[in-house]
């Protein structure tokens, strides 16, 4: 389901970007986009994939794989950009995972933020699969 989109002009060129949610992921897709911000050609995205389940509590996170940009369409099986719609599938390998943890141990901080803090699981073998259809950003 697609959260929100962004529309922006970058030295490659203008562009139109997605972001969407899902129980299991969270996706962003980009685009290249015409001078009336209508899609093109994709370009590249970046996903959370969720590995452990919804627990429904704000105080425990999911343990998640967060992939770095992933650029072009090499990656990609089936992909399909018609009609309005983003559709292919991506599989991969999660190598490691991480879980944010609250805690008030005078060790735990990220970067600034204290009582914010993450779990490492590494190193691991997990085969990832995640089946994209979604509508293009507007």
């Amino acid at each position: 389901m697609l959260k929100s989109s962004l529309r922006g002009d970058a030295p490659i060129g203008r562009y139109i970007g997605g972001v969407y949610d899902a129980p299991d992921a969270h996706l962003y897709l980009s685009f290249a986009a015409q001078s009336d911000w209508r899609p093109t050609a994709f370009q590249y995205f970046h996903m959370q994939v969720y590995l452990s389940p919804d627990q429904g509590s704000a105080s425990i996170s999911r343990i998640y794989d967060q992939t770095d940009a992933i650029w072009g369409s090499e990656p990609w099986e089936k992909l399909e950009v018609a009609d309005g719609r983003f559709k292919g599938t991506f599989k991969y390998e999660a190598r490691s995972a991480r879980q944010r943890i609250m805690s008030r141990s005078p060790g735990c901080s990220s970067g600034d933020i204290g009582g914010e803090c993450y779990c490492a699981y590494e190193p691991l073998l997990i085969p990832v699969v995640v089946d994209v259809d979604v509508a293009l950003p507007q």
